[in-house]
């Protein structure tokens, strides 16, 4: 472990295993200069992406309470025993990775835009063959969906 640096001095680099972002180590054959970059997230939508979230319960409860009907934040924070920053940390993270998406806002009854969340996710299927994992997703159309609700939404206002 190196002391504390002198005024003329500088400490040495780091050797061994790091600490990096996320609580992720990293294991340093050579001296370390600058800071350390997290290895780069996998592609929006990828299979690394899919699999991590069918792999985590919070995710879990997000996409399946978004597989129905849209719904607010608010609602997804009553099914889910999770601080309100992580509930809203992790719909960030989904979104950026393409499995959910806005699929309209709403102003609520106290004047406030509220965004109604959906899962972009409608069936995925994993197939393990020998040594090959297969990961088929069939994803929803939000436009498409919302469509549908604006057409049911005349229909259901504009007759007997």
């Amino acid at each position: 472990m190196v002391g504390p640096a002198s005024s003329d001095t500088l400490p040495a680099p780091a050797k061994g295993i790091l600490e990096g972002p996320v609580g992720r180590a990293y294991a340093v054959d050579e001296p370390v200069q600058g800071p350390i970059e997290p290895p780069a997230p996998p592609p929006r939508g990828s299979r690394e992406t899919i699999l991590a979230a069918l792999g985590d319960p919070l995710s879990r409860a997000i996409l399946v309470g978004l597989a129905d009907a849209p719904q607010p934040a608010r609602e997804l924070l009553r099914r889910v025993d999770v601080p309100q920053s992580t509930l809203y940390r992790r719909l960030a993270e989904m979104r950026a990775a393409g499995l959910i998406d806005v699929q309209r806002a709403v102003i609520s009854e106290d004047g406030k835009r509220t965004e109604l969340f959906r899962s972009r996710v409608e069936e995925v299927v994993v197939h393990l063959h020998g040594p090959t994992l297969d990961v088929k997703v069939r994803r929803r159309d939000l436009s498409a969906a919302r469509l549908a609700e604006l057409w049911n939404d005349v229909r259901n206002d504009g007759g007997p």
